[in-house]
């Protein structure tokens, strides 16, 4: 490791890096037990279906096997860990062993690999051979004398940059010596994001280039959404190889370097009062430190911490910090609104319903670091008998629809494979005719429990749930017996629906200001017709969402706004409304933070304040736990770690 480091040393010094720190605790991504927290992909196959079983554990090992195969067939494979990375060393210790598979081609002979920054195995289609990736490719010599290296880079779908110049050839060797036989051989990867990568092997920096990138042919069968040539790669997924050889991993661990690279400076809140979204206490005079986009330490006011030296330290003089809002239901449809929704104190936002998946657009722009709109769960188009004119433009081989009404299980099936297949994370159906309109009756029922229970069965492929917008009683108990995961706003759900719900653990999402909102000049609706219909509607939703309270239904908040430049509707006066139908202001804040993160699945990174989950925060000049309405102008927002509103220091 010697030459690494003083090869490495001087990198730094050229590219004035900061010295990095490698007494970090060391991850072990293979637990020497069995495949939890991996993925597998196999070509031809779906998602985890684990062919021939191709990826297994026998003696604390990670074997790649073939045994069970009769014909390889070109059936790539590859096994994932179910996280990315952007900053880190990676050390694999491999070994090939036995023979070639039956029909493993001739250049696959002691040759498999790990991908770096590559694509999750979700976005693998089926038939895509390899993912859009740096390859780390591993080779063991063929005994013929003649030198085979190790440790090459391969770019499936990719380029980089080596000695300042776009290298478009798919394979180059690495200056490492040849392994032959069943030795086994320490690896290891240096990725700093997209501006290095270098491979090493027992020790010696045999491998450096520069700027990943996507581009470039050598993968086959992917989805043109995915692979956009040109894009920089900071980070990704990593994933081990099966290409006909086999082979043996008896280690992979990672040492993550990301918090020594943050783009965003480390943040420390001094003096901070937490309302922490789960309990009803304020942990008063806390230290949160803030690294990488990650809440990384909480401490009491005196206590030692580990402050970076480049960290902005802000005094809230026992403010308060409280968890960014979850917006359950929004229309964004563009990046000013989702800005917008931002600003106002919304961290997370659930998409229902926009034309052209710009939703899943600016999800994915959010994963790739755009920091200054909320992280959005996409739904993309509403499943309704007439669909937007924008899905006939998406879809125009579904022009069948446009005139026979997507009614019928079949046609339900078709509009959800297609939604799944554009990989949105909720499907929105509506199971009733909308209220936002003059000339429908929300009472009107769309879908039978048949039609619904298809189109459940069709997201469920995927594991991708569906929510219901349903006022009427009729249409949303054929969604909830269809196995819907939420009702959008209920208004004329009966105590018997309400039941079923509380039964099979469904969601309601009452959205009860904007119901208000219809009988109002102004705002999102303007119409004498809809204000006439708000005064109807409004005291029922109030009265439903109050049944639904108190028989013990899960409720969440959301706004059903777009953000757009006229609304003035926003999460406060939500959480309001939920406090008038009779919710505490804790049970009203858990519903638009630790509530709303647990229906969407999202417990694990936010919702909450807590060590290791996302920095998603707002700080408030009063206390919430008095006065839900304290989140109405916050004087902080901090979106993963990225400080986007800042009141207290100017």
């Amino acid at each position: 490791m010697k030459k690494f480091l003083l090869l490495f040393a001087l990198f730094l010094t050229i590219n004035t890096y900061a010295q990095i720190n490698y007494d970090g605790e060391w991850q072990q991504l293979f637990n020497g037990k069995d495949l939890t927290g991996w993925d597998i992909k196999i070509k031809g196959h779906e998602l985890n279906e684990n062919y021939g079983n191709t990826f297994r554990v026998e003696n604390g090992v990670m074997k790649v096997a073939y045994d069970q195969y009769t014909d390889f067939n070109r059936q790539y494979g590859h096994i994932f860990y179910n996280k990315d990375f952007s900053h880190y060393l990676l050390r694999i210790e491999y070994r090939f062993v036995g023979d070639q598979a039956p029909e493993g081609e001739g250049w696959a002979f002691r040759n498999s690999g790990v991908m770096v920054h590559g694509q999750s195995a979700e976005s693998m289609l089926k038939d895509q051979d390899f993912p859009i990736s740096i390859e780390v490719q591993f080779l063991g010599g063929k005994g013929d004398g003649k030198d085979r290296p190790t440790c090459n880079l391969c770019t499936p779908g990719t380029h980089v940059e080596i000695d300042g110049k776009l290298e478009k050839r798919h394979c180059l060797n690495s200056t490492s010596k040849t392994y032959h036989g069943d030795e086994w051989v320490i690896a290891e990867v240096l990725v700093l994001g997209n501006e290095m990568i270098q491979h090493i092997v027992n020790g010696d920096t045999v491998f450096t280039y520069q700027k990943p990138q996507m581009g470039g042919p050598v993968v086959n069968g992917y989805d043109p959404l995915v692979k956009k040539d040109g894009m920089p790669l900071t980070k990704g997924s990593i994933s081990l190889q099966s290409e006909s050889h086999p082979i043996e991993f008896r280690k992979v661990e990672i040492l993550d370097l990301a918090d020594q690279f943050s783009p965003d400076p480390p943040i420390v809140l001094q003096h901070a009062s937490i309302v922490d979204g789960v309990s009803g206490n304020v942990q008063r005079d806390k230290t949160i430190l803030v690294v990488n986009g990650k809440i990384k330490q909480i401490v009491a006011g005196n206590d030692p911490y580990s402050m970076p030296a480049t960290a902005k330290i802000i005094d809230l003089k026992g403010q308060y910090v409280m968890p960014g809002l979850i917006d359950c239901h929004v229309h964004l449809r563009d990046m000013a609104a989702a800005k917008r929704a931002l600003v106002s104190g919304v961290t997370t936002a659930r998409s229902m319903g926009v034309d052209h998946f710009k939703d899943v657009g600016m999800r994915e722009l959010g994963k790739r670091g755009e920091n200054d709109i909320p992280e959005i769960i996409a739904a993309g188009y509403h499943v309704r008998p007439t669909p937007s004119d924008g899905f006939f433009m998406d879809f125009p081989d579904m022009i069948d629809l446009m005139e026979t009404k997507v009614r019928g299980t079949v046609a339900m099936e078709r509009m959800g494979k297609a939604l799944v297949d554009k990989k949105v994370d909720w499907i929105k159906t509506n199971a009733t005719a909308r209220a936002g309109l003059p000339n429908t009756d929300p009472r009107e029922p769309y879908y039978t429990e048949a039609e619904m229970k298809v189109l459940v069965a069709e997201g469920a492929k995927k594991d991708i749930p569906v929510a219901a917008h349903a006022h009427g009683d009729e249409g949303g108990r054929a969604a909830v017996l269809g196995g819907v995961k939420s009702i959008e706003h209920g208004t004329y759900l009966s105590k018997e629906t309400l039941q079923l719900m509380k039964e099979k653990g469904t969601w309601l999402v009452p959205t009860l200001a904007i119901v208000s909102d219809l009988k109002e000049p102004g705002g999102d609706y303007d119409n004498p017709l809809l204000m006439m219909r708000g005064r109807h509607m409004a005291p029922r939703i109030k009265e439903t969402a109050t049944n639904a309270y108190q028989m013990g239904v899960k409720i969440v908040a959301a706004t059903d706004t777009n953000y757009g430049k006229n609304s003035t509707l926003r999460m406060g006066l939500e959480l309001e409304e939920l406090v008038s139908i009779g919710m505490t202001n804790l049970e009203a804040l858990k519903a638009a933070t630790s509530a709303a993160a647990e229906m969407l699945n999202l417990s694990e990174r936010t919702g909450r304040i807590a060590i290791g989950l996302d920095a998603d925060l707002l700080i408030l000049e009063r206390n919430p736990l008095d006065n839900v309405g304290a989140v109405h102008d916050p004087l902080m927002i901090v979106n993963n770690g990225k400080i986007i509103l800042n009141r207290i220091t100017y």
